[in-house]
């Protein structure tokens, strides 16, 4: 019993080694958890001022909100706040985030060898996907938490179709698939630009192996079509808003060309923290792929049995492919195709390698697992040197909750989420919340705040996402509100509809409208009132809809208890 089962404890000691440096109530000191743990912050304050799905975050920017949530990532805000309501903590719930991702990632790579009869091969791609310089160094170096949760999930994504071409999809499974893909989409989309191509080819290479129809692969694209609807939510703002926002205009891709790794760097580069330890950091770390993912892509193309293999093949070209758009040889690529330099960083992709390496071995038989023996164990103990020396951060940082829900800054790592009309420069000179300026006229002067409007605002509530007050002057003014402008912002005077003067010369990108003399009730809120979120929206609760109907189809004929391991030939299944 315990013989059958070692491989699996085996993977609990490696996970438990792996989590060791966590404290739970403090942060790896990194360069991006410090913005995750604002950002997760302003998550659940937009919650809890009414926004669901949560898109402005209302305390960013120094009181004047950041559109963050509409143009970064979603999943692990969500996952976040579940763990936040749970926790009542920012640091607790963005380590319970990473780990849950860890493990994830762990038990995918396990199950993806395990379901196919081979646990020690499960243990060995668990231990070789884990321990991948790119994958440690996002944990425990870049702190970049959107990677983290697309890494953790990748792997069940090869799960699913794998099974999907060994077994039938019961109910259940398709239910769950549905849900991990759509978790998936909503992990980190630069790398999704990259990854999905990948899998589609790969799901074609796997129906000419098993000479399967595209018409027998329906059940595939009902989950795909379904978890898309369970995402419009997310992806049709980011599509249609991405434009108002710097990002969106190709600020943070116009210097990809400086990000390409040294090709030496890919056998060997030092592991450094990038000047972590210290108060200021450089943003360095190592670019290694590892010396041994190219021995391993060495003895596969070496030995032909392996090579002529089609999925071993496939993947041995996608980890040959992946090297390459890594250095600057291939740049020209990169200019042909301009959606791949929404990847930002030709670093990012450093994980393609060694996912191609490890799916390559995922479809060893038990025979060729064998013959790797050695092979296997090497994997396995220099996994096991990486996590002893270096699974750890540079530091910790801790906050407060109260400094968290208060962080003053915009949560972006070079204003790169700035809504177009926003000017910093002109803006943050007025750190008033509401300030009435004469019509006509400037409120500055080189010597005087000279058309300073007479004023009384009585403050009846000021959130982020909303705000009520009353305005009293005696003369026609517009009111400068501390807030930024965005699609979405709308303003009602005495319960009129009132245009937003955004554009304004003075003051670009601040919520600025007219009222006229005399005593004004004025309500101001961040709403879901767009084409495009109103779509999106509708077509997530249509997707929610068709889970619920499947939920309930399941529960209706009493198959939520169908057995998961069922012994079927996938060729008879297809041509029936």
């Amino acid at each position: 019993m315990l013989k059958k089962h070692l491989p699996f404890l085996i993977l609990l000691v490696f996970l438990g080694l792996y989590l060791r440096n966590f404290h739970l109530f403090e942060l790896f000191r990194s360069h991006d958890l410090e913005i995750h743990g604002a950002r997760l912050a302003n998550y659940y304050l937009a919650y809890r001022q009414g926004q669901f799905p949560p898109r402005w975050a209302p305390n960013l920017n120094y009181g004047f909100g950041y559109p963050v949530f509409i143009v970064s990532y979603a999943l692990l805000h969500l996952i976040g706040l579940i763990f936040y309501i749970v926790s009542n903590s920012i640091e607790v719930s963005l380590n319970l985030t990473i780990m849950l991702s860890i493990i994830s990632a762990g038990w995918g790579m396990y199950v993806l060898g395990k379901q196919k009869g081979l646990p020690w091969l499960g243990l060995v791609l668990s231990s070789l996907y884990l321990t991948t310089p790119y994958s440690m160094a996002t944990i425990f170096i870049r702190g970049a938490l959107a990677e983290i949760t697309f890494l953790g999930l990748l792997p069940w994504i090869f799960v699913g179709i794998d099974r999907f071409f060994r077994h039938p999809l019961l109910p259940l499974l398709s239910i769950i698939y549905e849900l991990i893909f759509a978790a998936f989409l909503l992990s980190h989309p630069p790398s999704l630009v990259v990854s999905l191509p990948i899998i589609g080819l790969y799901v074609l290479v796997k129906s000419k192996i098993h000479k399967v129809s595209l018409l027998a692969l329906r059940p595939l694209l009902y989950i795909c079509v379904t978890a898309l609807l369970l995402t419009s939510f997310f992806w049709l703002p980011f599509l249609a808003e991405k434009q108002f926002v710097r990002a969106g205009l190709g600020f943070s891709t116009a210097d990809y060309a400086q990000k390409f790794a040294d090709p030496k760097s890919l056998l060997w580069s030092p592991w450094t923290y990038g000047g972590l330890q210290t108060t200021a950091h450089s943003g360095d770390f190592t670019y290694r792929v590892g010396l041994i993912y190219f021995l391993i892509l060495f003895t596969l193309l070496i030995t032909p049995k392996f090579r002529r293999q089609p999925q071993i093949k496939y993947w041995l070209m996608i980890a040959m492919g992946g090297s390459f758009m890594l250095t600057p040889w291939s740049n020209f690529i990169w200019q042909i195709f301009p959606p791949l330099q929404s990847v930002q960083f030709p670093w990012r992709l450093l994980w393609v390698p060694s996912l191609a390496i490890c799916l390559a071995l995922s479809n060893l038989s038990n025979t060729d697992f064998k013959q790797l023996k050695y092979l296997s164990i090497l994997i396995v103990a220099i996994a096991l040197h990486h996590i002893i020396f270096y699974a750890y951060p540079a530091g910790y940082i801790s906050n407060s909750d109260f400094a968290w829900l208060n962080y003053p800054g915009t949560g972006s790592s070079n204003g790169e989420y700035d809504p177009i009309w926003f000017d910093n420069h002109q803006n943050m000179r007025l750190n008033e919340r509401l300030v009435g300026r004469v019509s006509g006229v400037n409120l500055f002067t080189k010597d005087d705040q000279t058309g300073r409007g007479d004023i009384t605002a009585d403050i009846n509530s000021w959130f982020g996402s909303a705000m009520n007050y009353t305005i009293s002057t005696p003369e026609d003014i517009d009111v400068l509100q501390q807030t930024a402008y965005f699609p979405g912002w709308k303003v009602w005077v005495d319960g009129v509809d009132t245009p937003i003067k955004y554009q304004d010369l003075e003051f670009s990108g601040r919520i600025i409208f007219p009222v006229s003399l005399g005593t004004h009730e004025i309500k101001t809120a961040f709403t879901e009132n767009t084409l495009d979120r109103k779509a999106g929206d509708y077509f997530t609760l249509l997707g929610l809809g068709i889970i619920g109907i499947q939920t309930m189809k399941l529960i209706s004929t009493r198959k939520i208890f169908a057995r998961f391991h069922i012994n079927y030939n996938p060729v008879t299944r297809f041509h029936k």
